[in-house]
């Protein structure tokens, strides 16, 4: 009839073209964002800061980049669930960035030393844990929800030990006696 094989031809050719440009678009688009991100963390020399927590906790949120764009690559071709990709995103690259600059801003605006101790170092891996148990949990472990879970306690357990650690440095005067140079006066100052 009218809408017969030729119709289903034409919606064929449509479909294939729409698979290709997305092939394309991970393939190229995708695929070299992916080379530089990977490019620019090699070039940081990430294994030169395995003893300073304040810089590999940050290397380790950046190459958080590449997976997020490997699994967003994946997602789009169905292969993965699109949520793996948003979490190493959100948990990988914000949530370990954010630790970091949250222990390196408050030790340096309160005039203490630019190092870190063991409950930095246990903030930092949880964070980075809870961030590959939900990305790649799901992959691994059949019930989605202990995934969850388990990456809720583990980031609920870094930003807990963050607040019991910093809670009284960041309420207390400078060790320097100093006021914050980067704070406002306060009225009448």
């Amino acid at each position: 009839g009218r809408y017969g094989a030729g119709s289903l031809l034409s919606l064929g050719k449509l479909m294939a073209g729409v698979y290709i440009t997305c092939f394309l678009f991970i393939l190229v688009i995708l695929g070299s964002i992916l080379r530089l991100a990977g490019l620019r963390l090699f070039l940081w020399n990430p294994w030169r800061t395995r003893r300073r927590p304040l810089v590999w906790v940050l290397h380790a949120a950046y190459a958080w980049i590449p997976v997020h764009l490997v699994l967003r690559a994946l997602a789009l071709g169905g292969f993965v669930a699109e949520p793996l990709a948003t979490h190493a995103l959100t948990i990988g690259v914000i949530g370990g960035m954010t630790i970091g600059m949250m222990t390196r801003t408050a030790r340096g605006h309160t005039g203490r030393p630019l190092a870190t101790d063991g409950f930095e170092v246990a903030a930092y891996a949880l964070v980075h844990t809870a961030a590959i148990v939900r990305v790649f949990g799901p992959l691994v472990v059949p019930s989605y929800l202990a995934t969850v879970l388990v990456s809720a306690a583990l980031w609920s357990a870094a930003f807990a030990i963050y607040a019991v650690r910093y809670a009284p440095i960041l309420t207390a005067p400078r060790p320097d006696g100093l006021a914050d140079p980067d704070l406002p006066r306060a009225f009448g100052d």
